[in-house]
């Protein structure tokens, strides 16, 4: 009997053996897997974050140009509406100074609400990419109030400006058709300023605060 018993242990060892080193590789691939993975997420996350960084960057370039060539065309469009009007034109339709610059305002509106739809998303990258704080929230809703404020100037910019550029064209007494006049570059220069400070600072304050989370 004890033997037996012998030949049995000696069968086992073998196997236990065997066991043992098929569970050691198969816990250093489960490690070896999850190791991968993790380091494969933290570089999309980072991916994620350069490009919501990137992307948001170049929104700022352009963004600030679109809110004012939308401005500057419904001013100038507006302009020479007024000046035919107290000029005693029946007929503006028929300028074609006039009918470039409608043209132009309804491009503009297009290419604004293209662009408006585009820091939306970009927005909503940066909150998918970055984690969360009151921090970071606090920037981005500054970034979306901001632009929402811009948005209205913009589209409310002829109630702006209507009295002061008939003021101006009253006090003339004669129909002004051109673009140069002082007095229009001067509203377009206040138009300007308005927009690149209410679209350029929070977006800046925002990039300061990714540029530094992708460092870490």
């Amino acid at each position: 009997m004890p033997l037996n018993l012998t030949i049995v242990n000696q069968t086992a060892q073998p196997i236990t053996n065997m066991l043992i080193v098929l569970g050691s590789a198969l816990l250093g691939a489960i490690v070896g897997g999850a190791s991968t993975y993790l380091a494969n997420s933290r570089i999309e996350n980072r991916r994620m974050k350069v490009q919501a960084y990137i992307q948001l960057n170049a929104i700022k370039r352009a963004i600030g140009q679109v809110h004012f060539e939308l401005a500057e065309a419904r001013l100038i469009h507006m302009w020479l509406y007024v000046s035919r009007e107290l000029g005693g034109s029946s007929d503006i339709t028929s300028d074609d100074n006039y009918m470039r610059w409608l043209k132009q305002a309804d491009a503009s509106l297009a290419n604004f609400n293209g662009f408006s739809e585009r820091l939306l998303e970009t927005m909503t990258l940066v909150e998918l990419s970055f984690k969360q704080s009151p921090e970071l929230e606090q920037r981005v809703n500054e970034v979306e109030r901001s632009s929402d404020l811009v948005s209205g100037y913009v589209a409310d910019i002829n109630r702006h400006f209507e009295e002061r550029i008939r003021d101006i064209l009253s006090s003339r007494g004669i129909i002004i058709t051109s673009l140069t006049d002082p007095m229009l570059n001067e509203i377009l220069d206040e138009v300007q300023e308005y927009v690149d400070t209410n679209t350029e600072e929070p977006i800046d304050s925002l990039l300061v605060y990714l540029d530094r989370e992708i460092k870490r």
